[in-house]
């Protein structure tokens, strides 16, 4: 995906989300063996939360490739309970989640992917370093 999903228009957003959906369902069918099904999966999960922070009228805290550290420089949980350390410098953002409620989670370009998706952290426990410059 070239465009970050926040930046899509509705229309965009929409067709990008059922593009995903169908991919994922076709590659988990058993119909199609296709190595990138997880990686259609984890997309759909991400599209959805931006479709939900649009409907809410929400918009991320930090943008992607923004640098960001951990508030107490400590080590960091993700939402799955996979430890993170945020030291001993900061970390590029790769993807925003939003999970409504006002609940917002980053995925790290640098952190790797767990068993089934790159593990999530609070953005509330990050502060930004610094912001990302327009490509």
């Amino acid at each position: 995906m070239t465009t970050w999903a926040y930046e899509m228009t509705n229309e965009q957003l929409i067709q990008a989300f059922a593009r995903t959906c169908a991919a994922s369902g076709v590659a988990n069918s058993g119909l199609v063996v296709d190595v990138m099904g997880p990686i259609h999966a984890s997309e759909a999960r991400y599209l959805k939360s931006v479709l939900l922070a649009r409907l809410e009228g929400q918009k991320p805290p930090f943008n992607r490739r923004d640098l960001v550290e951990s508030k107490s420089l400590q080590a960091v949980w993700s939402a799955d309970g996979a430890r993170f350390s945020a030291t001993p410098g900061p970390h590029e953002i790769f993807r925003v989640h939003y999970e409504g409620n006002g609940k917002w989670f980053l995925e790290f370009k640098d952190i790797p992917e767990g068993r089934l998706e790159a593990p999530r952290f609070p953005a509330e426990e990050f502060v930004l370093v610094c912001a990302a410059t327009a490509a």
